[in-house]
């Protein structure tokens, strides 16, 4: 799904828990808190009545009220709290529908549930169906939750008085159109069974009910199973980009396979009270006080669970805002990642998200602790895609700590990056005439990537002449100088046009591939800054596509199956006629020669669809990322918001429609990680985005802005130390995480073009 509260759609599934924040106004944050505990269910058995959620919204209104945010803005839908109004799915869903219709910018939306959760069959011809891939809506249980029977509107049955993962979405969705920060947090399960710690009492209970315990009978579980499982016949349209993702962060208690449950807490010790697991160790960190941010939280909460015995599930943590500080409140900026353990010093960290061989890191004893109090420092020895080896150092004053002391710590905090990747750009100068701008421009740029000592890292450019291979080659006709693909290098770019034929080449070439014009006024460092920063960018996009061909697919052969499908004009199209999109394209709208396309060319108002399929055992995450001609990427799955874990045997179809907005030769990559381990949290590599070039016109000094964080960080465009050709040996390819290309040739039909 790619809409902005996709996440929630899978929240149940995805169990449990979410979590939404949103930044606060310039004048601080206007809070609101909805908090949601169930814990008894008079419609349903004995069985299934719960203790914990009072005592959830109770700390947690506890824990609010300690970080700022005010009582009288804190509204309460429980049973057995005093002064709350029962939280029946009238009331919830009233409240939701106020929060709603009031939210604006500046606010800061809290909402919480607690209770059991479960999942009922999508019925036949649902608007709502193709949302769930399984056949099963994720469903929470409020108060008046009754189970299964049949009525006038539902002949087959439907659970009574439940409230529906799309009607969550729905309100949550309006929250975040407004530009109010929403955490939601969802501690609840979609199955129920009762288990035991060590003890001989049954001090451990499951928030889940399974559908036969709403008595669902298992001939209409498995109809809807299997409509979902029906082949579908066409692509569905406008879910190419979400409308609104807002800004949020979710939380969630347990994966789709797994159970969150609630016990005595703390565990062991007296006195205590029934708490859901995920909720008290949620309370226990912020309770902690000071400043950090989602992703601190996150990787907190995920490192007490792991190191909990009675932890049965993995919290998961997504949104579009995982690295704002909580609640808005001031939290340092860092780049950390949870170590593996297993005994030995690794981090869930590798050449795609900013780990490289010869960084240094500092191992932390948790994920909100203090520079200061590092255990002691590492070196990346080793990376794969996912994964940092490291060995320890000395470093700071700190001696090399033994390594198993080391592999007890929390995360791993990056204190200094290494060197960046080298970058190869051939440059052609010789159609720009007399007095070029663009020759100073590159003395300047030359000048300033080569090494200084103490300089920060810096984009790393190996410079060639005309015609030697490159990444990229920088080729001037007269005032303009084009970044063109390695394929483009020779291409007479318009000057061999008629003066009829000349205006529409050069439209074209104006939508394929970004320029720098020199205006009036230009200078030479003004032009020299310019290029630097669009080089940066197309260094970022190409060394995307590099380490993805470095795993090539052989981390799909084994578990990971792709199908591409493609419509035009509404009509499913066969592999023989992408190829012939190809042949019936008008050669004046198709950037380079011939033997560059790829096999596919594709047209603006196409639809393609990518269906990935989990067919092992373990789930892995998926990320796909959509490369154009002008080094643009954008993340196609997941939607902003959404998790991106693809369980066993599941599958996931990312629909894209394609435009003409920028033709030439684009891609879709395709990376899927397995988990490496039990506790750790989900990869999403969303955050290698970056707009396409467009052509500079190059007036005066040329200063660029100042960068936002994630294009500071990836300036140097290094995913990993070693992945240029000649140092490849550096980087090995886990068998658990792979990655596929698909090219394709954006283009307009010839006038003799059929489908």
């Amino acid at each position: 799904m790619t809409f902005s509260l996709a996440v929630l759609s899978r929240a149940f599934a995805a169990v449990g828990c979410a979590l939404i924040c949103q930044g606060a106004a310039a004048q601080g944050p206007n809070y609101k808190a909805l908090l949601i505990g169930v814990s008894e269910y008079p419609g349903l058995p004995k069985s299934s009545q719960l203790s914990g959620p009072r005592n959830d919204v109770e700390r947690l209104r506890s824990v609010l009220v300690q970080r700022g945010v005010a009582p009288a803005a804190i509204t309460v839908l429980a049973d057995g709290v005093e002064g709350a109004q029962m939280p029946t799915r009238g009331h919830i869903l009233d409240q939701l529908g106020e929060l709603a219709r009031g939210a604006k910018p500046g606010d800061y939306i809290i909402i919480t549930f607690a209770g059991h959760g479960s999942q009922v069959p999508v019925p036949a011809g649902h608007p709502m169906a193709a949302e769930e891939p399984d056949g099963l809506f994720e469903v929470f249980l409020p108060r008046d939750a009754q189970g299964w029977a049949s009525t006038a509107q539902a002949p087959e049955g439907e659970a009574r008085n439940v409230l529906y993962d799309h009607e969550i979405r729905a309100q949550v969705d309006r929250i975040a159109a407004s530009g109010a920060f929403v955490w939601v947090i969802f501690d609840s399960c979609h199955s129920a069974t009762m288990v035991r710690n060590g003890s001989s009492d049954n001090s451990v209970r499951l928030r889940q009910i399974p559908p036969e315990g709403l008595g669902i009978p298992q001939t209409v579980i498995d109809r809807a199973v299997a409509r979902a499982s029906a082949p579908r016949p066409s692509i569905r349209a406008g879910l190419a980009a979400p409308s609104n993702p807002g800004r949020a962060v979710y939380f969630y208690a347990a994966q789709t396979t797994e159970a969150t449950p609630e016990m005595p807490l703390p565990a062991g010790q007296q006195p205590n009270r029934i708490h859901g697991l995920f909720t008290h160790l949620l309370a226990q960190t912020l309770e902690g006080g000071g400043g950090m941010t989602y992703r601190q939280l996150y990787q907190q909460v995920l490192a007490r669970n792991g190191s909990t015995s009675q932890a049965r599930s993995t919290p998961i943590a997504a949104g579009t805002q995982l690295d704002a500080p909580v609640l808005g409140q001031t939290a340092p900026k860092l780049r950390q990642w949870s170590l593996l353990g297993e005994g030995r010093l690794a981090a869930q960290a590798g050449a795609l998200t900013d780990l490289r061989v010869g960084s240094i890191v500092a191992i932390l004893p948790s994920a909100v602790a203090a520079d200061a109090q590092a255990l002691g420092y590492a070196r990346v020895k080793r990376v794969t895609l996912g994964e940092s080896e490291l060995e320890p150092i000395e470093h700071e004053g700190k001696g090399a700590r033994a390594l198993r002391e080391l592999a007890t710590g929390a995360v791993a905090r990056l204190v200094r990056p290494a060197p960046p990747l080298e970058f190869t750009v051939s440059v052609d100068l010789s159609r720009c005439g007399e007095k070029c701008l663009f020759d100073p421009a590159m003395a300047l740029l030359k000048r300033a990537s080569a090494p200084q000592p103490n300089d920060p890292p810096q984009l790393p450019i190996r410079w060639v002449g005309s015609g030697q291979a490159a990444d990229v080659a920088l080729v001037a006709v007269e005032r303009r100088l084009w970044l063109l693909p390695p394929a483009m290098a020779g291409d007479p770019l318009c000057t061999k046009s008629t003066r009829a034929t000349r205006p529409i080449c050069e439209a074209e070439l104006e939508r394929g591939v970004a320029a720098v014009v020199a205006g009036s006024g230009a200078t030479p460092q003004g032009t020299a800054e310019t290029l630097q920063g669009m080089l940066r960018a197309a260094a970022k996009a190409e060394n995307i596509l590099r380490i993805a061909s470095l795993s090539g697919q052989a981390g799909f052969a084994q578990q990971i199956t792709t199908e591409l499908q493609v419509e035009r004009n509404g009509r499913r199209l066969t592999g023989a006629e992408w190829a012939q999109g190809c042949l019936d394209a008008d050669p004046r709208y198709l950037l380079g020669p011939p033997s560059m396309a790829s096999s596919i060319c594709l047209r603006g108002q196409d639809r393609v669809q990518l269906e990935v399929l989990n067919k092992g055992n373990r789930a892995f995450d998926l990320t796909v990322l959509y490369i154009d001609s002008r080094f643009g990427v954008t993340p196609m799955y997941p939607g902003a918001g959404s998790v991106n874990r693809v369980e066993a045997r599941a599958s996931v179809r990312v629909p894209l429609e394609i435009t003409d907005d920028v033709i030439g030769i684009e891609r879709v990559v395709v990376f899927a990680v397995e988990s490496p381990a039990a506790h750790a949290g989900t990869l999403d590599l969303s955050f290698l985005a970056q707009p396409s070039l467009e052509t500079v016109e190059q007036t005066r000094s040329g200063a660029r802005g100042e960068e936002d964080d994630a294009i500071a960080l990836f300036r140097s465009a290094g995913f990993g130390e070693g992945l240029a050709t000649r140092g490849v040996e550096h980087v090995t390819v886990p068998t658990r995480m792979g990655a596929q290309v698909f090219t394709w040739q954006v283009t307009r039909p010839g006038a003799s073009s059929r489908p």
